[in-house]
């Protein structure tokens, strides 16, 4: 009984990824992450109340199903949240470890460091 449902979980988070990607693409990430979030831990709580195996297959699906979208959405949300420079130096500092005091070279190019700091909002 456990591997049928493991089974109709992978099935359902499997076939869910890419619609929730390009839904998330096309309208909003913010949006589609919160149902999701709200969706997936009511239904984790559904499947502590559950009497039958149908039942248990049936919120294993939806389950499944609102927990796919969560990853494809975060992916979608933090491309627009992080700009093209910023995503560099988060990058290079994740690599080296070092502080943005100093030019750093990605590659063959040189970015100086002041291209590297995020913006001041003043």
């Amino acid at each position: 009984m456990s591997s049928l449902v493991l089974a109709l979980f992978f099935v359902g988070y499997t076939l869910f990824q890419i619609p929730g990607a390009s839904y998330a693409a096309k309208y909003s990430a913010k949006k589609l992450i919160f149902w999701a979030l709200i969706l997936w831990g009511a239904l984790c709580a559904t499947q502590g109340l559950v009497k039958t195996p149908l039942m248990l297959r049936s919120c294993g699906r939806l389950w499944a199903r609102s927990k796919s979208v969560v990853f494809p959405g975060m992916l979608v949300f933090l491309t627009h949240w992080f700009t093209k420079t910023r995503a560099i130096h988060c990058q290079h500092t994740a690599d080296n470890r070092q502080p943005a005091d100093h030019d750093h070279r990605v590659g063959h190019l040189r970015i100086p460091h002041r291209l590297l700091r995020p913006p001041s909002d003043g």
